[in-house]
């Protein structure tokens, strides 16, 4: 591959992975220091491929929360129930209980090695340049 090919894999994987690594380690924090608390389910919202989100009330204030693939599909929460959840104070963000946070996060480290090597390849050729320039020098000293 060329070097703009390893270069613009590089800025892109690190993009991606820096804010998968953001959205884990919040989500990591939220489960080992978050608050339990319960909130209402204001409307069911929508169902994804992965997943969906239900709109939720928490002290008034309205949220956005994730919730399973199947949870979604059977539809096992309905409006006006109350939902325990992990509320992190720092970020303002709730996440449920039985949210694979661990998981996301140590998914999220090994992700991160994908730039690395994209800038290894980047550089790689950069430094057998360097080498061969100072082995000719060398070599030209010696004559």
């Amino acid at each position: 591959m060329s070097k703009l090919t390893y270069f613009l894999c590089f800025i892109t994987c690190a993009y991606f992975s820096t804010l998968f690594f953001d959205t884990s380690l919040r989500n990591y924090r939220i489960k080992k220091f978050g608050e339990e608390k319960f909130c209402t389910v204001l409307n069911r919202g929508e169902c994804g491929k992965s997943g969906g989100t239900i709109k939720v009330s928490l002290h008034e204030k309205e949220y956005n929360l994730s919730i399973g693939r199947v949870d979604c599909i059977e539809g096992n929460y309905s409006i006006g129930s109350q939902v325990k959840i992990l509320y992190g104070r720092d970020y303002d963000y709730m996440i449920l209980p039985e949210d694979k946070a661990e998981l996301g996060f140590y998914l999220s480290l090994l992700f991160f090695i994908l730039p690395l090597y994209f800038l290894y390849q980047l550089i790689k050729p950069l430094r057998k340049s360097k080498n061969v320039a100072v082995s000719n020098k060398k070599k030209a000293n010696k004559k």
